[in-house]
């Protein structure tokens, strides 16, 4: 009963898999070599897990990030000198900068990336700009979700834990029921 209550409020560990990878990436070194580049990012609006997302973690900001592939550093993106501007049908989104890390990468220094609001369902294309070439650079742009109100180790131990739980009711359900069984076929037997 408790599991099936916590089961509630906290996300799967594969929900939070999802909400954790990014949307869209590429290579730094393609985006070099062809100097601009497209990604389109949708935040899907229908699918259960995103609705379940949402309902549970809130909403949240994208940001556009730049990580390096070797360590998962996230880089300074004014420091590559490249430039991004999210559209919705040729419509500019405001975007600003922000310092953002998303877990499971560091950050050696405070490295700026772009954030801009996505509304789920709608296409959003990011138009990519690289002012000089760095085809030698081992890293890519992602997009991401900021999720800052999302305390997200405490959500992946509760996951852990709601996963933990499950398997502990359904085999305690089973022992329980076999226990009961076998109490009403004794009995009957002793009757009969």
């Amino acid at each position: 009963m408790i599991w099936m209550i916590s089961h509630r409020v906290h996300l799967t560990t594969d929900e939070i898999r999802v909400a954790l990878s990014p949307m869209a990436e590429v290579s730094i070194a393609d985006l070099s070599s062809e100097g601009r580049h497209r990604l389109t990012v949708q935040l899907p609006a229908g699918r259960g897990e995103w609705r379940r997302i949402r309902r549970v973690w809130g909403t949240a900001p994208a940001a556009l990030i730049a990580t390096s592939s070797s360590d998962r550093t996230v880089l300074d993106l004014v420091e590559l000198n490249i430039s991004a501007e999210p559209v919705i049908q040729e419509h500019p989104i405001p975007t600003r900068l922000t310092t953002y890390v998303p877990y499971g990468y560091s950050a050696a220094t405070q490295a700026r990336a772009l954030e801009f609001d996505l509304q789920p369902g709608s296409d959003v294309e990011v138009r990519l700009t690289a002012r000089e070439s760095r085809r030698s650079l081992n890293a890519k742009l992602q997009v991401v979700l900021a999720w800052r109100e999302v305390a997200i180790k405490d959500a992946l131990d509760s996951a852990v834990m709601d996963e933990q739980l499950g398997i502990v009711g359904i085999v305690g359900s089973v022992v329980g029921g076999l226990i009961v069984l076998t109490i009403f076929l004794r009995r009957r037997l002793r009757r009969g």
